[in-house]
């Protein structure tokens, strides 16, 4: 019940403040996932609260014509959005799924990977909103590491389990909790929906809350400190190697030697590897398992190499057989053979784009990749962006990414964009030319 008054009490607020409800629903989503309902039937499509809301907030905002400081530079990611959207549309159309299966597939995929990613990049835009958002994301964050270690202590999720109640047809309920007797044992997952997510999550907040304090050349309160720390910890706790795969690369892109900000940094730094090293020690067997074949063997830590070859052996004797479109995003429900047994949970980016979408659908993806690791850095002079675009990418292609913040991901991305010199130049450049004169006389003044 929590949850739906949450939402009534959002969707109140967006009426007398449409942007700073819109803020709050951002790190509201972060505990929303399939099983918060609000239909859920036998024989229909499940209708899930995340769903209803985006959708709310985008009709909100383009009907009614909320008042916003709109953004100074056009969408970054327009032309491989537009591509995914035609990707999945004719996956939709041509897929051996039923037609309201698909569609409905297709609208929650409008919702979660385009319209939430171009609201951000719309409504977001002044340095006050993206300090409003880090602070409430701070005491987020700092609730999810305590509830991740409460979680921790009694080997339970009450919260998640408290979720899966909310899906009323039980055949539709998702369980991503991890038993205690596992042979990594318990991995935690707090607010998120699964621990691989949750380490993604946790990781991505310390990259930005860290980055954000170096480049507001800002001292670190202890209260950010032990977040910031809490989250590296909490990751290290989800015993999931995508994560730490993930938190590796990210953290490239905090070190710029040839910064005096990064040098103030250092003993930060030194202060929490002092602390975190304790509790990473005790996983140093599933780390080895990272770079080397013997030690997943022994630690049976996951998918083997051996076991991800025959994957993409299966995807690719079922992208023979249809090759442009794919089956479409349902077909695991609608087709079982030899090949199909083998995909597993199609654990690579990769495995569920050629079989679902087909090599149209690869292409869009691959044209993505290309913007988030290199057109975006290189158009905005942002060349240690690439980390955060290559720790995304290169996770997501040796594994599923179940319950990562995708919208949290572009709102960092956005961040540094819009704090750019170059957005900020291009800013202060329509700044300057939204006096329009005429003989002499200002005839029309541009708001921004």
């Amino acid at each position: 019940m929590i949850f739906y008054i949450i939402a009534f009490v959002l969707v109140l607020y967006s009426f007398f403040d449409f942007k700073k409800s819109f803020f709050l629903y951002l790190g509201f989503k972060l505990f929303l996932n399939q099983n918060v309902s609000l239909v859920s039937l036998p024989g229909i499509p499940t209708l899930t609260l995340d769903l209803v809301l985006t959708w709310f907030y985008f009709i909100l905002l383009v009907t009614l014509k909320k008042d916003y400081q709109k953004s100074t530079d056009s969408f970054p990611l327009k032309n491989p959005m537009i591509m995914l959207l035609v990707s999945y549309f004719f996956s939709a159309l041509f897929g051996i799924s039923p037609f309201l299966a698909e569609i409905a597939n297709y609208v929650k995929f409008i919702a979660d990977s385009i319209i939430i990613i171009w609201m951000i990049w719309q409504v977001v835009e002044s340095e006050d909103d993206f300090s409003f958002i880090m602070n409430y994301f701070v005491w987020l964050f700092a609730f999810s590491i305590l509830y991740a270690f409460y979680e921790y202590i009694i080997s339970a999720n009450p919260l998640i389990s408290y979720e899966q109640t909310l899906n009323y047809d039980t055949s539709k309920v998702v369980d991503n909790l991890y038993s205690a007797d596992g042979i990594r044992g318990y991995r935690v997952q707090s607010i998120f929906y699964h621990a691989i997510g949750a380490g993604m999550n946790w990781a991505l907040f310390f990259f930005w809350l860290v980055s954000y304090q170096i480049k507001k050349m800002s001292r670190f309160s202890f209260f950010k400190i032990i977040v910031a720390i809490g989250c590296v910890i909490c990751c290290f706790m989800t015993k999931c190697r995508s994560s730490y795969i993930f938190l590796a690369i990210i953290s490239l892109g905090l070190i710029d030697f040839k910064s005096k900000r990064f040098y103030k940094f250092l003993p930060v730094l030194f202060l929490g590897i002092c602390i975190i090293l304790p509790f990473v020690s005790q996983y140093q067997d599933l780390l080895k398992t990272m770079v080397s074949v013997d030690a997943i063997n022994s630690y049976n830590a996951g998918s083997s190499i051996d076991m991800r070859m025959k994957q993409f052996s299966s995807a690719m004797n079922l992208l023979i057989q249809r090759p442009l479109f794919g089956y479409g995003l349902k077909f695991l429900d609608y087709l079982s053979n030899s090949d199909t047994v083998q995909l597993l949970g199609l654990e690579s980016v990769w495995l569920n784009v050629l079989t679902k979408l087909g090599m149209l659908g690869a292409l869009s993806y691959l044209v993505k990749l290309i913007y988030d690791v290199v057109i975006i850095p290189k158009k905005y002079s942002l060349n240690w962006l690439v980390f955060l675009g290559a720790a995304y990418w290169i996770t997501y292609t040796f594994s599923s990414v179940p319950g990562f913040s995708i919208h949290l991901f572009y709102l960092i991305m956005f961040y540094y964009i819009k704090t750019s010199k170059v957005y900020q130049n291009k800013k202060a450049s329509l700044r300057v030319n939204q006096l329009f004169f005429k003989e002499g006389k200002i005839i029309y003044r541009r708001k921004i």
